[in-house]
């Protein structure tokens, strides 16, 4: 996408614009990594606090840490400040989430900015390895007082007349990594997918996302949406969609609020 390089991730658009950044989406232990220049991840733990609690809304909180990067491709493991996102999972007694702007800064008095962003929706899975029709899942999200995601609350990719709902005049069955927009009408392009890549809870992925799953092919999430009344599917790995029957049972559930 346009703010993102290859090997680096996703490039600061506005840091005084918090809606312009990455990310703007979440789920629980999912974390990222900001790649610092004449300031080391110690010094910003310092200024910030090792747990950074929103300027606005609630339900999440971030916590920091000074950690080496993966080394994406051939890349360099570099030291970064990692930043992991808190907040409701399945097992939480209190699921409550509001958009939550978030604001780092480079010195203690809090008045230099160094990154911020806003966590717009917040996701929960049902678990990993528990099969669900699209009425459980259905189910399951008005019971946690979450909703049913629409596939664009997932992924960005389109695929023919089947679903239109993605990036504009991009016919790709799959996703663009690109930060979420709204559209002309106010409906969300992107979601939890394209941002985030592969979800998998798995050591070439990322560490400790308990609750989704850890390979291909179980992991398909319903959606609220269908086609030619049969409910659309899309996939964790690299946001593909399809559809199914209404009766298939061998998918996942996860919700999204608001």
């Amino acid at each position: 996408g346009p703010d993102w390089v290859k090997g680096k991730g996703f490039v600061p658009q506005d840091i005084n614009n918090p809606q312009r950044n990455f990310p703007s989406t979440g789920t629980n232990n999912v974390y990222f990594y900001l790649l610092l220049a004449n300031v080391t991840p110690e010094e910003i733990i310092s200024a910030n606090g090792a747990r950074v609690f929103p300027e606005s809304g609630s339900g999440v909180s971030l916590v920091l840490l000074s950690e080496r990067t993966p080394g994406w491709g051939k890349g360099s493991q570099d030291v970064a400040l990692k930043i992991v996102l808190k907040g409701p999972t399945n097992r939480s007694a209190n699921k409550n989430f509001s958009p939550s702007t978030f604001k780092l800064y480079s010195d203690r008095a809090k008045t230099n900015v160094l990154y911020s962003f806003k966590i717009e929706r917040w996701y929960i899975a049902q678990g990993a390895n528990i099969n669900a029709s699209v009425q459980d899942a259905k189910d399951y999200c008005n019971r946690i007082g979450y909703r049913m995601p629409s596939v664009a609350d997932f992924t960005n990719a389109n695929i023919g007349d089947i679903w239109t709902g993605g990036i504009p005049e991009r016919d790709i069955n799959g996703y663009r990594r690109q930060l979420s927009y709204r559209g002309g009408n106010g409906k969300w392009i992107g979601g939890l997918f394209n941002e985030w890549g592969t979800l998998f809870n798995h050591s070439n992925h990322y560490l400790f996302l308990d609750d989704w799953e850890t390979s291909h092919p179980q992991d398909w999430y319903w959606t609220i949406d269908t086609y030619k009344g049969k409910p659309l599917r899309v996939d964790l790995g690299d946001g593909d969609l399809y559809y199914n029957e209404l009766t298939y049972r061998q998918y996942r559930a996860a919700c999204v609020k608001p």
